[in-house]
């Protein structure tokens, strides 16, 4: 060991050398990572001098000299070519720089010594990794289950046994019992993740890549339309991976080392490329004449207008992906139909035998979500990974319940709060606990209501709406519909009793956008009962006010109004779409919202000649 010195940064050109750095950092983990201990850094300058703080004669290996400056960090090419570590020395190098210990000022210990023990880990020089073994983590009464599995796996030739000095590592095995639509499984895990900075996972560069969504399988459902399904069985293990790879994916079991020859479950890089392999499949099923297939990794489903064309899609898909050496899941293939479950979402072509198309979520899944719910919200305290997980089943959900997703806002802000003070448990707020017990009830009588194609009649009356800031002389809100009007002064509002929702409580609801957000409110609460079971087509000149209707999300300053809209369109039984209209167009609206009378007389005669020119343009 030898102590390096290197010429101390002024505090300003430190900053302005690593900022710049860390936006040439492609990888977005490491650049994370890399700005979260910049922050640190930066908190300790706040208890001790920049000098203590950037002390760089600190004890390094050897054979690892500091960059002067740390300007660089390695290019992944050149990474890739050497089958070097993913961290560089001049990453990690960096933050021992660091004197004090970070735990001292409150970041966590575990975060500190895990750090450090990722130093040692990956050292300070760029090299090939040494060889590493990481312990499974199988219980005593699973054992034979895995060295059954394991067995299986070597009979089948997918997993070949050779010696440990012939490989650079050992990965763990695991096993996890995950519930796949309310049935308990097994699955054998590869942890291919440990250790950190030599694992294969950390190592693996993973393309962007967007997969198929079940919205996408809705938007082929037409009325009367029929589907069929076909998944795939333990689809990873019957795609192999090139030769000079196995050695990175080697096991031991009870003394026993195999590298494996297939997708294992545990690599991060399989689902992209299991992905590319099926949308092939797709594809090669379009190219034969049947255009009606999505794909999500191994669950395919067919959509056509007859159930012969159906039929004759499914058959096909059958014998491609046994002639490609895939087994299919018996208990997952459905022949067609107007009423199927697909990626845990009900599909129906025929609703009611009315031929409407209605998208919703499987009854056993909702229960148990309304059941979690209710538990969640009766705790006093809570862990955060269980309000995680209950947000991420609600989110799923939410694809369908119409107007669910609003009321995840408090969760999403219990999480951010939680995280940033590194909570595992915490009290549930009020709020918090109000918004599920709202949800368990959306969850039972809302199921199915946000994607219904039942062809509600759509009203194409003029409805426009405006507001003027608070700052305008005759500042207000106005809006037309079909030949009704209303002009209200922001001066009037301000009289009225003060809700939760209500404008001008403070700086964030005297905001343009949630003025003009509160105008929709208000223009629904009027004439709602006028437009009972039917889609409106709302005009506005606000774009933020019109996302926030169409979607039923924003900012927490607007969800107490956003939520008084969800209620009205529930009462009254409506859909918004809301449409783009330039402030020139919106003159009723507009001179409705500053009170000018006069203007809206003239302007009443070229409604209709407006109404033409935005349908033209929309």
């Amino acid at each position: 060991m030898k102590s390096v010195a290197v010429p101390r940064l002024s505090k300003d050109q430190f900053l302005e050398q690593n900022f710049e750095m860390v936006e040439k950092i492609s990888d977005l983990k490491e650049r994370a990572l890399f700005r979260k201990y910049i922050g640190w850094i930066l908190m300790l300058t706040e208890k001790y001098s920049w000098a203590d703080v950037y002390d760089f004669d600190v004890q390094l290996p050897e054979a690892a000299p500091l960059n002067p400056g740390l300007t660089a960090v390695m290019a992944r090419d050149e990474a890739k070519a050497k089958k070097v570590r993913k961290w560089s020395a001049k990453f990690l190098a960096m933050f021992t720089a660091v004197r004090v210990s970070l735990a001292f000022y409150g970041v966590p210990e575990a975060d500190w010594l895990q750090y450090q023990r990722d130093v040692v880990a990956v050292g300070a020089r760029e090299q090939p990794a040494e060889f590493f073994e990481v312990e499974n983590y199988v219980p005593p009464e699973h054992q034979e289950k895995v060295w059954r599995k394991l067995q299986e796996e070597e009979d089948a030739g997918r997993m070949v046994r050779t010696d440990a000095g012939s490989v650079p590592g050992i990965s763990a095995l695991g096993i996890v019992f995950p519930v796949v639509e309310g049935k308990l499984k097994d699955r054998l895990v590869h942890d291919l993740s440990r250790p950190v900075g030599l694992s294969v996972n950390d190592n693996c560069v993973i393309e962007s890549k967007k997969f198929a969504t079940v919205e996408a399988a809705f938007s082929l459902v037409q009325p009367y339309s029929y589907m069929a399904k076909i998944a795939l069985k333990s689809a990873y293990r019957h795609v192999g991976v090139a030769s000079e790879f196995f050695q990175f994916l080697v096991s031991k079991f009870d003394d026993v080392v195999r590298m494996d020859t297939r997708f294992p479950f545990g690599i991060k890089a399989a689902p992209g490329l299991f992905s590319d392999v099926t949308v092939l499949i797709s594809r090669m099923l379009q190219s034969r004449g049947f255009p009606g297939v999505v794909v999500y990794l191994e669950d395919f489903l067919l959509v056509a207008d007859s159930e012969e064309a159906c039929q004759q899609g499914f058959d096909l898909l059958l014998e491609l992906v046994k002639y490609l050496g895939f087994e299919v899941a018996p208990e997952k293939v459905e022949s067609p139909r107007q009423d199927i479950v697909f990626l845990g979402v009900r599909l129906q072509s025929n609703q009611s035998g009315l031929g409407v198309v209605a998208m919703s979520i499987d009854e056993s899944r909702v229960q148990r979500v309304a059941a979690e719910c209710r538990h969640v919200a009766g705790l006093q305290k809570v862990g955060v990974k269980e309000v995680e997980r209950l947000v991420g089943q609600l989110m799923f959900c939410a694809r369908v319940v119409y107007g669910a997703k609003m009321f995840l806002r408090s969760g999403y802000d219990f999480l951010g709060r939680a995280r940033r003070m590194r909570r595992v448990f915490d009290s549930v707020p009020e709020g918090l606990s109000k918004d599920l017990r709202w949800l368990a009830k959306m969850l039972d009588t809302n199921n199915g209501h946000a994607m219904v194609l039942n062809k509600r009649p759509v009203v194409r009356d003029f409805f426009a709406v405006d507001a003027a800031g608070e700052e305008a002389v005759d500042g207000g809100m106005g809006g037309f519909f079909g030949g009704r009007w209303f002009s209200v002064k922001w001066d009037d509002v301000k009289q009225w009793k003060v809700l939760p929702f209500s404008p001008f409580r403070d700086e964030a609801s005297s905001h343009i956008n949630y003025l003009e957000l509160f105008v929709i409110f208000w223009a629904l609460k009027l004439w709602g009962h006028l437009l009972r079971g039917c889609k409106i087509v709302l005009w506005s000149d606000n774009e933020a006010a019109q996302l926030m209707t169409e979607n039923l999300w924003g900012k927490a300053t607007f969800i107490p109004l956003l939520k008084k809209i969800l209620l009205l369109t529930l009462k009254h039984d409506l859909r918004i779409v809301t449409k783009r209209i330039s402030s020139k167009a919106n003159g009723l609206a507009d001179a409705l919202s500053r009170s000018k009378m006069g203007r809206v007389c003239r302007t009443y005669s070229l409604v209709e000649s407006q109404v033409a020119r935005c349908a033209e343009g929309g």
